[in-house]
């Protein structure tokens, strides 16, 4: 028996639209969108800006400006019903104010000739005043599984129904917008040859995402030695008690390889401790829930 026409067939204006919802196209225009209306302080200079590093090429989803400051926005949509971010940080500390690691370049004034031995790169720390949690690791839960006898949608994020965790998407996400500001950095040092002002600009790293933030605090003394694991009872989700606490956006120390500019150890630095070389391959990244994308750079 042909059951054929008892479904109706999408039509063709259906297709099109839902191939147009599956990319996260759409997610980016909406971002730039909040950001050019509400006046944050930041400029929106361009979107998918493309650049090219260490024969990489990639866009950038959005370049904002501001006072010497450039953020580069990398904007990675997921489903906030059945996709969680979870950080996690060791001891349940307050939010603060934090010094980050951020990329610099500073061009020499007044130079007529300046080679690019005058116009250098470094990691330093940078002032941002925004109060938040910083995190160590970072996993994105999938949480959106049914169970077979409930028949019911978990979204519950400590929930024991079947689901996976990967840190890959998050991973992937931060190689993606440290490319692009490497690759963005490394123009703005070419095109800075040009120029006779002297200036120093800063670099800043952020993704933008529609999945829902949390931050777990633990204590390393409490996780079982034999087992790698840890009670649901020496895991904290919020600042009080146990209540679950969602994060408007949390800071990632993210460490790098040599796809980054400049290179992750400099030319000039000769050691053998891996405690002294480790702060050179530390950069800060913002990961910001989109609800409060203008709040994070009303702050910023």
């Amino acid at each position: 028996m042909n059951n054929d026409g008892m479904f109706p067939k999408d039509s063709t204006e259906d297709i099109l639209f839902n191939s147009l919802n599956e990319q996260g196209y759409l997610f980016q225009e909406a971002c730039k969108y909040e950001l050019k209306r509400v006046d944050t302080g930041w400029s929106v200079k361009s979107s998918e800006y493309p650049v090219s590093i260490m024969e990489q090429n990639t866009k950038i989803d959005l370049v904002l400006e501001h006072q010497n400051t450039f953020a580069i926005v990398e904007c990675k949509r997921a489903d906030p019903i059945y996709k969680k971010w979870l950080f996690s940080e060791l001891e349940v500390n307050k939010r603060s104010s934090p010094m980050c690691q951020v990329l610099s370049l500073q061009t020499p004034s007044l130079i007529s000739s300046a080679s690019p031995l005058d116009i250098k790169f470094s990691v330093e720390q940078k002032d941002f005043d925004v109060p938040t949690y910083i995190a160590r690791t970072s996993i994105e839960v999938n949480c959106g599984s049914l169970s077979p006898r409930s028949g019911q949608n978990n979204q519950n994020i400590l929930g024991l129904s079947r689901r996976s965790s990967s840190p890959q998407n998050i991973e992937n996400a931060f190689c993606q917008v440290l490319t692009g500001l490497s690759g963005f950095a490394k123009e703005q040092k070419d095109q800075s040859l040009r120029s006779h002002e002297g200036v120093k600009l800063f670099f800043i790293p952020i993704v933008v995402t529609t999945a829902s933030l949390y931050l777990a605090h633990y204590k390393a003394q409490d996780i079982d030695l034999s087992t790698g694991k840890i009670n649901r009872n020496k895991v904290v989700f919020g600042q009080n008690a146990h209540d679950l606490e969602q994060q408007n956006w949390v800071l990632v120390e993210y460490g790098v390889s040599n796809y980054t500019t400049p290179p992750s150890i400099p030319d000039n630095v000769v050691s053998t401790d891996p405690h002294q070389l480790l702060k050179y391959k530390m950069r800060s990244i913002f990961v910001v829930n989109s609800t409060h994308l203008t709040e994070f750079f009303k702050k910023l």
